[in-house]
């Protein structure tokens, strides 16, 4: 067991997480736990077992079946208030430019809608599981209302992580990384704009892919989990009970048509599939969750503090959010453009993933041409439908 000390978490940047072969990857970014970082103010413990970061007073506590981790996160970090949040990284893990990805309503991370554009960009892209989500914790159970899941109380997570690895990082090796790129991808998109607006020197590109806006919420579709309507005086327990029975490993769950041809791109159906049974490997209560904090519209309030260059993803057929959702956002974000696809519906997140790790990338060969599609043959192996743009 390696002790491991940590000064005051001042900073808001991030690092990324670095693979070990054969090992639980470590958040110092640069090497495995044997590390002995000097500072103050509270003590955490690295067990070399597992990998799991956590308060020095828990690290001997036994694994019991309540540790939730049974999802495939790579890496499982201890919060403050002691809950576990699981992390998972795709792309080039050698990179120095960090992106977050926040998934939809089902979701977990993990994710890759595209593999090959993932791996030719410089980028580390961190996935992460919110509450009640595949490796994540579920926030404890009350009957308090100032206890229910929120917006904000999710970035307060996120930002607590970067807050800490990026310390460890400066500490260990003295690298800093800097501010991040975020993507949200549905309602993971509500979360990436409260981030973005909370912490606008962290954030300083954002891609928003299908998020619906809170004025244009469409009425509830059946077997569509994100268009569930919960009301203000219903509880998280309430909510739980209502989603009882709900399919929700199916592509349907998010608004997916199971003729949607951009499912026929290799690995696509499988990797959803993958996402999917994560969600839901602790049942519904993710989506309660998810659920229940969109009726946290702080956020709506605040667009107007975004800073960062904001993309617009948006598929033209998409049930949940369409074009009109789009022009709600493009009105009230700042330096936001639309980039609005064709008879491309909820995985446009897919047939676009190629462009949007370009918008992240601004330091990218500018020879690749416009939106990045840098093939050879002069296609977008990422877009297989070879959706263009729309005016």
């Amino acid at each position: 067991m390696i002790t491991t000390t940590v000064g005051d978490l001042l900073a808001v940047r991030a690092t990324a997480i670095r693979s070990v072969p054969g090992r639980v990857p470590c958040l110092d970014g640069t090497q495995w736990v044997g590390q002995r970082l000097e500072g103050a103010r509270r003590t955490l413990q690295y067990a070399e077992n597992d990998g799991i970061w956590m308060p020095s007073h828990e690290a001997h506590r036994p694994r019991t079946g309540t540790d939730h981790r049974s999802g495939m996160a790579h890496r499982i970090v201890r919060l403050k208030s002691g809950r576990q949040l699981g992390l998972t990284g795709i792309g080039n893990a050698e990179a120095t430019r960090l992106a977050l990805f926040l998934h939809p309503t089902p979701g977990a991370g993990g994710f890759d809608p595209d593999p090959i554009a993932s791996n030719r960009h410089d980028l580390h892209i961190i996935t992460i599981d919110r509450p009640g989500y595949g490796s994540s914790a579920p926030l404890p159970g009350s009957d308090d209302r100032a206890s229910d899941p929120t917006i904000d109380g999710f970035v307060t997570d996120i930002t607590e992580w970067l807050q800490t690895s990026e310390l460890i990082a400066r500490a260990s090796s003295g690298i800093s990384y800097g501010s991040v790129g975020v993507i949200g991808w549905g309602s993971g998109g509500r979360y990436a704009l409260a981030l973005a607006e909370q912490h606008p020197g962290l954030v300083d590109r954002l891609v928003i892919v299908g998020t619906p806006a809170p004025a244009g919420d469409p009425d509830e579709l059946p077997g569509i989990l994100d268009t569930v309507a919960v009301a203000d005086d219903v509880s998280l327990a309430d909510v739980l009970h209502q989603l009882d029975g709900a399919d929700l490993t199916t592509p349907r769950s998010l608004g997916i048509s199971a003729d949607d041809r951009i499912l026929e791109a290799p690995g696509l159906a499988l990797r959803l599939s993958r996402m999917l049974d994560d969600a839901a490997v602790q049942g519904a209560v993710g989506v309660a969750g998810d659920l229940v904090a969109k009726r946290d519209s702080a956020w709506t309030s605040r667009l107007g503090d975004v800073t960062a260059p904001t993309l617009l993803v948006y598929g033209s057929d998409d049930p949940i959010a369409g074009d009109a959702h789009a022009a709600w956002f493009a009105e009230r974000i700042p330096n936001a453009e639309v980039d609005l696809i064709a008879d491309a519906g909820t995985l446009v997140v897919a047939s676009r993933w190629n462009r949007i790790l370009d918008f992240l990338s601004p330091d990218d060969d500018p020879d690749d041409g416009p939106g990045g599609d840098s093939a050879e043959d002069g296609s977008d192996v990422s877009n297989p439908r070879g959706i263009a743009d729309t005016d």
